[in-house]
């Protein structure tokens, strides 16, 4: 598996880094720690807080660490405060720009110094939390050398000309 330079997962917990596509392998990934520690899962995109404050709120009870990427201004901050979000990481622009290479790069970036800063010892899982992000989150999950769709295939499935 490729590993990122910056980026790793948490070894112990987990013996490869996945993306998960549903709250029930959310849910499993929660329950494959054994009590060891908590797993971090990178959470691309917020959504709206009518549906996605309840899928944040169950991840924190399952002792999911969430970091989360996010526009400047979202509504997700307020859950940081709260302690149901662990991190907030920040892109500016990300609301409307083109997931490209470059911004995956950003991305992953921007969660390294969060993860350096936080004191997590990497992430286990990337999971996609609003559907504008599927391309984004799939080049991040695979610049992190987590078990992914390939994102030519996500990008095949979505752009549909």
């Amino acid at each position: 598996l490729k590993r990122s330079a910056t980026i790793s997962h948490k070894r112990g917990n987990f013996p490869f880094p996945v993306t998960v596509s549903s709250m029930s392998c959310m849910k499993g990934l929660a329950r494959g720690c054994n009590g060891t520690s908590s797993p971090v899962v990178l959470v691309i995109g917020c959504g709206v807080p009518a549906t996605s404050q309840e899928m944040f709120e169950q991840m924190h009870q399952w002792g999911l660490r969430t970091i989360v990427v996010a526009h400047e201004g979202a509504w997700v901050a307020s859950l940081v405060s709260s302690g149901v979000v662990h991190t907030l990481v920040t892109v500016p622009g990300l609301c409307g720009a083109a997931q490209t290479e470059d911004l995956a790069s950003c991305v992953v970036e921007k969660v390294a110094e969060a993860i350096a800063d936080s004191g997590a010892e990497g992430i286990d899982a990337v999971f996609n939390a609003y559907y504008k992000y599927l391309l984004l989150a799939a080049r991040v999950a695979e610049k992190l050398g987590c078990i992914t769709n390939p994102p030519e295939v996500i990008e095949t499935c979505i752009v549909k000309s």
